[in-house]
C-alpha cells in the first residue's frame, strides 16, 4: 500500500508530496510501537485487514478497486494519527511516514524473514537470542 499522510515539522528523507510505501503488517508494527512509547494514548483505530474482503475481490489477487479503498482507509489513519498531539510528534511515526527503505531494516518486527522474526520475539522476551555455528 502507498499512503500520502502530512507530517508537521517533517525533516525526513522524504520531500513534501513524496510517499512510502508499507505493508499491512507495518502498521501493526507501528501501532505496537505508539503504545509503547506513548502508554496512555488513545489511539485511532486501525483499519482491519479484511481478508474476506480481499478473497471476495479477487481470489487471492487484490483487485484495483480493493487496493484503492484499502490506501484510502490507511491513509486516513496515518493522517489521524499525524494530527494526534502525542502521536504525530512521535519518532516512530516520523520514521514510519517518512523512512524510504526497507522498514525492517530499522524495525526488525517487520521482517517477513521467520528467522529474523524468532529473534525478535526471543529478545522481547527478554531473553538473547544467539545462533550456534
Amino acid at each position: 500500500v502507498t499512503t500520502r499522510a502530512v507530517v508537521p515539522g517533517s525533516r525526513g528523507p522524504v520531500r513534501p508530496g513524496e510517499t512510502v510505501r508499507r505493508r499491512f503488517r507495518h502498521f501493526v508494527a507501528l501501532e505496537v510501537r505508539l503504545r509503547e512509547t506513548c502508554p496512555g494514548a488513545v489511539l485511532p483505530p486501525r483499519p482491519e485487514k479484511h481478508i474476506a474482503r480481499a478473497l471476495e475481490d479477487a481470489s487471492f489477487q487484490q483487485s484495483s478497486e480493493f487496493a484503492a479503498a484499502r490506501a484510502r482507509e490507511l491513509e486516513v489513519y496515518c493522517q489521524a494519527l499525524a494530527d494526534h498531539p502525542l502521536l504525530g510528534p512521535s519518532e516512530s511515526l516520523r520514521l514510519f511516514l517518512t523512512y524510504r527503505g526497507d522498514l525492517a531494516v530499522v524495525w526488525p518486527e517487520c521482517s517477513s524473514n521467520p528467522v529474523s522474526n524468532i529473534v525478535t520475539k526471543v529478545r522481547g522476551w527478554g531473553g538473547e537470542a544467539s545462533v550456534e555455528r
